[in-house]
């Protein structure tokens, strides 16, 4: 944002290998900087989730988003 990055909008997958998978594809378009895998459980029905763990970064992502400090 204000010649930033700017978060696009998530898609889900069915298991951790197909976001680290789909991630990478992401990451490697033009239009897209970069790319976060994360696995998170929780209900969906009730909106209630854990907190993320990230599986994978690929291409330009803050370091903060990653967990680096």
């Amino acid at each position: 944002v204000d010649g930033g990055l700017a978060p696009a909008e998530a898609v889900e997958c069915r298991h951790e290998a197909a976001a680290i998978r789909r991630a990478q594809a992401m990451a490697c378009s033009e239009a897209i900087a970069g790319a976060v895998a994360f696995s998170r459980r929780g209900s969906p029905d009730l909106g209630e989730f854990e907190d993320a763990a990230i599986l994978k970064g690929f291409g330009e992502v803050p370091d903060d988003l990653l967990g680096v400090t």
